[in-house]
């Protein structure tokens, strides 16, 4: 670094790359020095979005599907050159709930009962814990909350989910 007397230089670490000597109030000082947002290139805060954080969290059943879905992931990010993204909701709520796991459980009901109390109760709280309009609310009600309120697969859900029967009826039901 050059001889500094006045203070004027700094050294910044250029992400993915060296540190330089920069003037103070530079405009690469400003992009990549102490003022620069926090959140730096060298960081990729990731999880597997919302929906797969819950379901993760909840259901050890969707588990297998949702690796899947995150090795293709890292397959994509690795092909494009890009950091990972969270996984898409609509396709964990289309792929892992409806079709991972509600419909063999339903396939299997009575004796899926219990099992698939607990994914109904599990769809719901995604649900209900999301904000009005926030993606994991807009996939389920999408993709399993409107299939849920068809006339084949109503009664079975009152019986297993009261509240969640209630909220097909008032939010789904034509």
């Amino acid at each position: 670094m050059p001889a500094d007397p006045g203070g004027e230089w700094k050294e910044v670490r250029i992400p993915g790359g060296p540190s330089v000597p920069v003037r103070k109030g530079s405009p690469i000082d400003a992009v990549f020095g102490e003022a620069a947002p926090k959140s730096s290139p060298q960081r990729m805060p990731w999880s597997l979005g919302s929906l797969g954080d819950h379901l993760w969290l909840r259901l050890e059943e969707a588990r297998p599907r949702l690796a899947e879905l995150v090795h293709e992931e890292l397959d994509r990010a690795i092909e494009e050159h890009r950091p990972l993204r969270p996984l898409d909701p609509f396709t964990i709520a289309s792929d892992v709930v409806r079709y991972g796991l509600l419909e063999p459980a339903f396939a299997r009901y009575p004796e899926s009962a219990e099992q698939l109390a607990r994914y109904l109760s599990v769809v719901r709280e995604g649900y209900t814990e999301d904000e009005p309009g926030g993606y994991m609310r807009h996939a389920l009600g999408s993709y399993v909350l409107d299939w849920l309120a068809a006339p084949q697969y109503l009664p079975m859900v009152e019986q297993l989910d009261r509240a969640l029967h209630d909220i097909l009826i008032a939010e789904f039901m034509d």
